[in-house]
């Protein structure tokens, strides 16, 4: 290492289990994943491996993962009327 910089570490840790990783200084499991290229953190809430991994197994990372992509969606804009808001009055 050179002179003047210093090693930094990281407050995550990884683990064997591929989109999960351990906040150190909590404890607590988080999966990982990226929705449209951004990384997204979820809590699951637990300091135990089995369960973390039972959780994350058990689909509520995927429920949170579709939630989480259908709301970063934008919503489709309105075509814009060829007639104008007048033309089509009701009887």
């Amino acid at each position: 290492m050179k002179e003047g910089q210093q090693e930094t570490k990281s407050n995550w840790q990884r683990t064997q289990f591929s989109n999960l990783i351990r906040y150190v200084p909590s404890g607590i499991y988080f999966a990982r994943f990226k929705v449209r290229g951004k990384l997204i953190r979820q809590s699951l809430k637990t300091d135990q491996l089995t369960v973390a991994v039972i959780e994350q197994g058990k689909g509520a990372v995927g429920k949170l993962l579709t939630e989480t992509s259908l709301a970063s969606m934008s919503r489709p804009r309105p075509l814009p009327s060829l007639f104008g808001n007048d033309f089509w009055q009701p009887f």
